[in-house]
């Protein structure tokens, strides 16, 4: 009796399984399920990402006005660019606030990005998908906030058109998951008010788009202004700068709750990865302060700036640095494993 019921379990599964195969069934150790990542640009970045920017994601940047969300896309894209030389690259840009010349600046080659400018959010989508499909590299959209359906921009003012928005992007994003396996989707997204804050303080501020975006969106990042740059030309402008803090509120491909500072200058158009790994590693005591004094190994420097004028003309110690960081926190034990193992490879 146990036989033959073992019989027909077994052959039972057996015709479950050849039931499913018959439906495309994908197992898990296919190479499309290996995780292939684009760099930031930003070794701080990248390793609060654990890796970079995964393809096949959607990714949301939010913040309010003038705090570098658009800045940093652009340094995306530019890092991308040097690492895929013929990869293709595009900005929907529903602001209508592309600077060619502010987006060279930032490393750009703007010869290799293509800029949409449609007039509806449905036409913006549909070109999403259509880039999508033809497996683009990295898509910026800015901003969701710009993202209008047709309706709204060609009926009254005065005419109700509560929930368009998110309707539109929970339609977008079903038609969409299913095929984006190649594409890094990058999201901008603006600030307002929240209606029903009075009754809930803890919620003052929300993000356009509804309830789809922060679901199918597998990192969403707050993007603040932490700081200023005090300005190196004393007369002319305050600041020549800001620290832009990354701070990521929710990830399924990394570890939440993470943060980082990255110093830009937009007087240069610049942002100083040195500097933001250094201030790393001040924080996790590689790098020891001693009132003005740092001190480095034997190296002895007064000032921050000076530290990070250190790291610019000596790559090879900041390249120890970024392994000293990335082995910080693994146990004693893998950190000497791992200094074998590049101690090896040198070899």
């Amino acid at each position: 009796m146990v036989k033959r019921q073992k019989e027909d379990l077994n052959e039972a599964l057996n015709s479950a399984e050849k039931s499913v195969r018959k439906k495309g069934v994908v197992y898990g150790d296919n190479p499309m399920f290996k995780e292939n990542r684009l760099s930031t640009g930003f070794f701080v970045l990248d390793r609060m990402l654990e890796g970079g920017l995964l393809r096949g994601v959607f990714y949301c940047f939010f913040g309010a006005y003038g705090q570098g969300k658009t800045t940093l896309a652009y340094s995306f894209i530019s890092s991308a660019q040097k690492i895929v030389p013929d990869g293709k690259f595009a900005l929907i840009d529903m602001e209508h606030r592309f600077s060619s010349d502010y987006a060279q600046r930032l490393g750009i080659v703007v010869e290799n990005l293509e800029i949409y400018r449609p007039e509806f959010g449905e036409d913006a989508l549909d070109k999403v998908k259509e880039l999508i499909l033809d497996r683009y590299d990295i898509i910026v959209i800015d901003s969701i906030a710009a993202l209008s359906e047709e309706k709204i921009v060609t009926t009254k003012m005065a005419q109700d058109t509560m929930g368009s928005k998110a309707r539109m992007l929970s339609k977008f994003f079903e038609k969409t998951i299913p095929y984006n396996e190649n594409t890094v989707v990058i999201f901008l997204n603006q600030l307002r008010k929240n209606i029903g804050g009075v009754t809930n303080p803890g919620a003052l501020k929300t993000m356009p788009g509804g309830e789809a975006l922060k679901h199918y969106c597998r990192l969403i990042a707050e993007v603040t202004r932490n700081g200023w740059l005090p300005s190196k030309d004393v007369g002319e402008t305050k600041y020549d700068g800001f620290n832009i803090h990354v701070h990521i509120s929710k990830s399924t491909i990394s570890v939440p709750q993470r943060f980082c500072d990255i110093p830009f200058n937009f007087v240069e158009g610049k942002i100083n990865e040195i500097a933001a790994t250094t201030d790393l590693a001040i924080m996790k005591k590689l790098v020891t302060q001693a009132g003005a004094w740092y001190s480095y190994g034997e190296e002895k420097m007064m000032g921050k700036n000076n530290v990070t004028k250190y790291f610019e003309e000596n790559p090879d110690k900041y390249e120890k640095l970024k392994n000293q960081i990335t082995n910080s926190n693994l146990p004693v034990e893998e950190q000497e494993e791992e200094s074998e193992i590049k101690e090896e490879e040198k070899k």
